[in-house]
């Protein structure tokens, strides 16, 4: 890891500044269909399949990111977010709370409303995702139980979308990182992981963020290692073109918890 990049999880960025430059609804956005779309489909694609109504769900991704799960919020019995810093908590409570300076999230839920033939209930989506929305806790990687005092019950779904890329710095602490999620799954229960292919850094305003270089064999192998079955992979090329990340793909991977 170079020395002039930052962590994620230590040095914590401004959650707005990352979601203006890379979720915003601006028509300059370059990243809509890697960032934006590509997670929300393959989601929404696999728990539509493998999930019934009322699933408790915990979701542990970067920053204060919530695109994800609009489309499938009508599934959540109950969702708990976990974050990496409180500075995203606290972004991801200005939402929850319709804070006149939480970040702008209707260009998702029109979007997705609009994928449903129901443009005109975006609002609906947004009060659905937010009644969902249970517990929004602090996920500290170094603890051994990451949501300490607080021991969390095993959820039917977890959710991870870039946090492994954005906190690990080699396989091993990758792989430590990962087994603590996997302990919030249920036996038979889905693990979705939604990572960079080949990627190394990314920018939030003046700071380079680290990524872990890996790819969708590795997430495989990773997972298949550690007792679950992969169920599902996909990988999406990069076409979007900018110096702010230097990622060559998006993949999804979806296993199922066997032992």
């Amino acid at each position: 890891m170079s020395s002039s990049r930052k962590l994620h999880h230590i040095h914590s960025f401004h959650p707005k500044i990352f979601l203006d430059t890379y979720f915003s609804g601006k028509p300059e956005m370059v990243f809509t269909g890697e960032v934006l779309k590509f997670p929300a489909q393959k989601i929404d694609n696999v728990l539509r399949s493998e999930l019934e109504e009322g699933a408790c769900v915990i979701d542990a991704s970067i920053s204060a990111t919530l695109h994800h799960l609009f489309l499938v919020s009508y599934l959540f019995k109950e969702i708990t977010l976990l974050r990496v810093s409180e500075r995203c908590i606290m972004e991801l409570r200005k939402w929850l709370d319709s804070h006149s300076e939480a970040f702008d999230w209707s260009h998702i839920s029109t979007g997705m409303a609009d994928l449903q033939g129901q443009r005109d209930d975006w609002q609906e989506k947004e009060m659905q995702l937010r009644s969902a929305i249970k517990e929004i806790l602090k996920f500290d990687i170094t603890k051994e139980n990451p949501t300490d005092p607080i021991v969390l019950p095993q959820a039917d779904c977890v959710i991870t979308m870039w946090i492994l890329d954005s906190t690990s710095t080699n396989e091993d602490e990758y792989m430590t990182t990962l087994r603590k999620m996997m302990k919030f799954v249920k036996p038979g229960g889905l693990l979705l992981v939604i990572a960079t292919v080949n990627g190394t850094y990314y920018k939030v305003g003046e700071d380079t963020m680290h990524v872990f270089q890996h790819d969708e064999n590795f997430v495989k192998n990773a997972v298949t290692k550690e007792g679950f079955t992969v169920t599902h992979c996909e990988v999406l090329a990069r076409t979007s073109k900018s110096d702010l990340a230097d990622y060559k793909g998006m993949s999804f991977v979806a296993a199922r918890k066997v032992r």
